[in-house]
């Protein structure tokens, strides 16, 4: 709900990331409006099927992450401090996810 409710303040907004359950959520919010897009990082995802042909959002996640373990579409990496991590992903553009915080790449972190 929090979610809808800042995208319909904020129009301009089409480019979505989440962790974990942020990920969770804004994948639904894609599937409401799909000219949204998508980045997650240990999203709670049920894909254990191999990889499909067509084209899927930008999905990642560490080996051994027991909340994305099922998302067998993301894109692998390691983290052995905190396979739930994302810090360990080199197009992690957040660098701060205090409310409001205005990214490097000029994204701004909705929700911590």
């Amino acid at each position: 709900e929090q979610l809808q409710q800042a995208l319909s303040r904020n129009k301009q907004v089409t480019n979505l990331v989440g962790h974990s359950l942020g990920g969770l959520a804004i994948l639904e919010a894609a599937r409401q409006n799909p000219k949204s897009t998508t980045t997650t990082y240990g999203a709670p995802v049920m894909d254990v099927f191999a990889k499909s042909s067509t084209s899927l959002p930008n999905r990642f996640a560490n080996y051994g992450d027991p909340i994305a373990m099922f998302d067998t579409n993301a894109t692998p990496g390691i983290n052995f401090g905190n396979p739930h991590s994302f810090s360990n992903f080199s197009n992690t553009s957040t660098t701060d996810s205090s409310k409001g915080y205005e990214n490097p790449d000029k994204t701004a972190t909705l929700f911590e």
